[in-house]
C-alpha cells in the first residue's frame, strides 16, 4: 500500500510537473507568434504612410476592379453591382 502510495504521489509530481513545462513553452511560442504578427502590422503601416506620404494631395486612391458576372460592368471588390440590385 505504501508503494503505491508513493508511486502515486510520484507520478503526480511529473504529471504537474510536466503540464507546467508545457504551458511555458506553449506560451513562449505564442509570444514569438503574437510579437511577429504586430512586428508585421507595423511594417505595413509604416510602408502605407510612406505610400500615402508619396502620393501627391488630391489625388485617388486605387481600387481594384472586377466584372459583374451578369452585366460586365466592372465594380470594386466587395460591392454589388447595381444590376444585382433591382
Amino acid at each position: 500500500m505504501s508503494l503505491l502510495k508513493l508511486l502515486l504521489t510520484i507520478g503526480l509530481i511529473y504529471a504537474v510537473w510536466f503540464a507546467f513545462k508545457n504551458r511555458t513553452r506553449i506560451a513562449a511560442a505564442h509570444k514569438t507568434v503574437v510579437d511577429d504578427k504586430a512586428r508585421e502590422a507595423a511594417q505595413a503601416r509604416t510602408q502605407a504612410a510612406a505610400e500615402a506620404a508619396a502620393r501627391p494631395p488630391g489625388m485617388p486612391v486605387a481600387q481594384d476592379l472586377l466584372p459583374c458576372p451578369k452585366c460586365g460592368a466592372y465594380i470594386a471588390v466587395g460591392t454589388t453591382c447595381s444590376c444585382q440590385k433591382a
